[in-house]
Parts: structure tokens; sequence; C-alpha cells
């Protein structure tokens, strides 16, 4: 009998977690009602979320405390929306916005001599790689020049 009350008494807790989550869906979209595909969907302040399909629509379980959600893409701002309990369905327009990169660097093989050329330059000769052991290219160059990243 006692196993028979803790049994029903663990049921109807979980039955009651199970109603405590509200089911919503959506469409997220740009400013010509156009679908923003891969766009975050996130419950504001925890990490829990999902991501949108191709045509921009959504589905997610909320926790009963939830009252707002983020949602953010590359090259859109973020826009936070409030949680209505009576509605299960949410469209969303962000907006573009246009960021400006502050620098830039390119990189390239170029012939320039090196007191017209104002960064850091190492030359590797063959003397130092003639006699390593490495297979690769890349085994051989790592540690010969200082700062130099080999991937």
């Amino acid at each position: 009998m006692r196993k028979l009350l803790v049994l029903l008494t663990a049921l109807l807790f979980f039955t009651g977690q199970l109603f405590a989550q509200k089911s919503i869906t959506g469409k997220v979209t740009d400013e010509k009602g156009n679908p923003v595909a891969n766009a975050s969907v996130t419950i504001k302040g925890t990490t829990t979320g999902t991501v949108t399909t191709e045509e921009g629509s959504y589905s997610l379980n909320l926790p009963e405390s939830a009252r707002q959600l983020e949602i953010s893409a590359v090259g859109y701002a973020t826009q936070t929306v409030d949680i209505a309990a009576s509605r299960s369905f949410y469209s969303t327009a962000l907006s573009a916005v246009s960021k400006e990169i502050e620098e830039v660097v390119v990189t390239g093989y170029t012939n320039i001599k090196k007191s017209k050329y104002a960064g850091a330059a190492t030359m590797v000769t063959k003397d130092k790689i003639n006699f390593i052991p490495n297979a690769s290219f890349d085994q051989i160059l790592q540690g010969r020049a200082p700062g130099l990243l080999v991937s």
C-alpha cells in the first residue's frame, strides 16, 4: 500500500510538471517579410532555446517562469519579445544592422623590400630546416619564427 501511495504521488508530481510547460511556435522574418534562417530564439536570461528553420519558423517549450524571448541573428539587431499567457504564436520581424569593421588584415605573397615593410618579418633559411626529420612543411616551420601560428 505504501509503495502504491509513493508511486501515485510521484505520478501526480511529474504530471504537474508536464502541464507547467507551455509550447509556443513562431516565425522570424526580416523587414521585407523574407524568412530568417538559423536565427537564435532563447528564453531571456537562460541558455534554453532553439534555432529557426529555413522557413524562419520555430517551436519551443517554455517553463512557467519564462517572461521574455530574445531573438537574434547575424546581421540583424537583437529583439526582445514579451510572452503573453494567452498567445501561442509569435511573429517577429528583425531589422538589419550594419557594423563597420575597425581593422582588416590581409596577408599574401608579395615582392617588397624589407625597409618598406611595416610589419615583423623573419626569414627561415634552408640551413635551419635541411636536416629536420619531420614529414610535413608546417611541422618544419613550427618553432622557427616567433609569433608564427601553424595549423
